[in-house]
C-alpha cells in the first residue's frame, strides 16, 4: 500500500473513532447576556376635559392606565422583583397631583415599592 495512502486512512479512522464532544462544531450562538431587571415607566397624565376645573389624573406604565394610587398599587404588585419602576413627573404642576402633591403619600408609595422589592426611583426635574 502507498505510504500516503496509509496516512490518509490512519486520519479518518482517528476522526470516526474521536470522542462525540471533540467532534461537536462549537456554539454558533453564544449565550446572551443577562439584561438585567425589567424597567418600567410611570407616567402621570392629566385628562384633557378636566382644565379649568378640578384636575383628574391617571398613571400610566406602558400602555396600562390606572385610576387612582390604589390601583397604581395592585398593578406594581404585579410586576416581578428586582424591576424599576422610573419616574419623571417634570416641574408643571396643577394641582393635586397624586403622590406630589404630599410628601407623606409619596414616601408612603416608595415604601410600598420596596416591600415588594420594586426599586423606585424618582427622578426630579430641574
Amino acid at each position: 500500500m502507498r505510504p500516503h495512502l496509509l496516512l490518509l486512512l490512519l486520519l479518518l479512522t482517528a476522526t470516526v473513532n474521536a470522542p462525540a464532544a471533540r467532534r461537536q462544531p462549537p456554539d454558533k450562538y453564544p449565550a446572551a447576556a443577562d439584561p438585567g431587571p425589567p424597567a418600567y415607566e410611570l407616567r402621570l397624565h392629566r385628562y384633557s376635559d378636566t382644565f379649568g376645573t378640578t384636575p383628574v389624573y391617571v398613571f400610566t406604565i406602558g400602555d396600562i392606565a390606572y385610576k387612582t394610587v390604589d390601583a397604581l398599587k395592585v398593578g406594581i404588585s404585579q410586576l416581578p422583583s428586582g424591576s424599576l419602576l422610573q419616574w419623571v413627573p417634570g416641574r408643571d404642576r396643577y394641582g393635586g397631583e397624586p403622590l406630589l402633591s404630599n410628601d407623606a403619600d409619596l414616601k408612603a408609595f416608595s415604601d410600598y415599592c420596596t416591600s415588594l422589592g420594586i426599586h423606585f426611583l424618582l427622578i426630579p426635574s430641574d
